[in-house]
This record gives structure tokens, C-alpha cells and sequence, in this order.
């Protein structure tokens, strides 16, 4: 819903992957696509509400997670797969989002979404965007930090 909802305002660029892969393929933002700058914006944007609102989630259950491979699992398994879903994530955005006249392009990146958390939440991978495995670690740093580091890399 968010997707329509704010397309047409701000492209709905929620993931810093996606933002990054449309400045990198000019796919976004008229005539000459999503300049850096604009990139940049996006991503710390993107990096700071992540981080707000995982500090609100904390705040408001008093509970946090951070992020870890799930039991028997490496983080390079975690980390193929982040990056496998991430590239199909940013895939679809690229093929659906930016094409004229699609209405169809919310569920398809919706889907993505769903296969993505299927796949990948058993090994304990599921983030696919950088802000938000980011935000998570930030938010529970008391716990532990440092899995959000691997994760943005193979993101």
C-alpha cells in the first residue's frame, strides 16, 4: 500500500539497495535519473528513519533482537542469501517500478517481499535492506553489535 501510496511523491524509495541500484542504472527521476546527490539524501534518509524506528520499537515493547545467523548456519550462508534476495529485490523494482503504465508493480515487489522472508528468515537472513539491518543492530546495540556490518556488505 505504501508503494502507491507514496510512488508518485518520492518514488517510495524505502530501501537503500533499491536507491542505490536505481542511481546506478539512471532508472529514476526524469530524463537524467537519480543524480548522487539525490542518492545520498535518499540513503541517509532512509538510514536515520530505520534507526528511529527501531529505537521506537524498543521503546515501545522494551524488547530488542539483534541480528545473528540462526543455529547452524555461517554468515556467509546468511550473507549469499541476503545478497540473492536483495539482487532479486532490486531486479524487480528495476523491471516494474520505473517501466510506464504498470499497475502491477506493487504486487510484484510485494511478492518479492514474501518469498524473500520465507526463504531467507529460517537461516536468519531477512533483511534486505541495508537501513533496516542497520537500525536493528543500532537498536539493540546493549545486547550486541557488529552482524548489521556483514549484512550491509552483502546487501
Amino acid at each position: 500500500v505504501s508503494i502507491y501510496a507514496l510512488g508518485g511523491v518520492s518514488g517510495a524509495n524505502f530501501n537503500s539497495a533499491v536507491s542505490l541500484s536505481l542511481a546506478i542504472t539512471n532508472a529514476l527521476g526524469g530524463p537524467g535519473g537519480m543524480d548522487w546527490k539525490t542518492c545520498g539524501i535518499y540513503c541517509g534518509t532512509q538510514l536515520a528513519a530505520g534507526v528511529i524506528a527501531g529505537l521506537c520499537y524498543t521503546g515501545l515493547f522494551w524488547n530488542s533482537f539483534n541480528l545473528a545467523p540462526a543455529k547452524g548456519f555461517g554468515i556467509l550462508q546468511v550473507g549469499v542469501t541476503e545478497l540473492l534476495y536483495t539482487f532479486m529485490l532490486c531486479f524487480v523494482v528495476l523491471n516494474v517500478a520505473v517501466a510506464k503504465k504498470t499497475q502491477y508493480y506493487g504486487l510484484a515487489i510485494g511478492f518479492v517481499i514474501v518469498a524473500g522472508a520465507y526463504g531467507a528468515a529460517p537461516i536468519g537472513a531477512g533483511c534486505f535492506n541495508p537501513a533496516v539491518a542497520f537500525a536493528i543492530d543500532t537498536s539493540s546495540a546493549f545486547i550486541g553489535f557488529g552482524y548489521c556490518l556483514a549484512y550491509i556488505a552483502f546487501e
